[in-house]
């Protein structure tokens, strides 16, 4: 019976690890698509520059 116990207490670690792991990676790639979106809009400011100013 003790060892039941244990895989079920590190089974419900192992989801908890993969939760924390998938909220992760969601908020990296929710930082990467940010500051994707922030370069392109860098550089469409920087094209309109130059055509006004070039």
């Amino acid at each position: 019976m003790p060892s039941n116990v244990g895989m079920e207490v590190r089974q419900d670690h192992e989801n908890v690890y993969q939760q924390t792991f998938s909220d992760e990676k969601e908020r990296v790639d929710d930082a990467i698509e940010i500051n994707a979106a922030q370069m392109q809009n860098r550089k469409e400011k920087t094209h309109v520059n130059t055509q006004v100013f070039g």
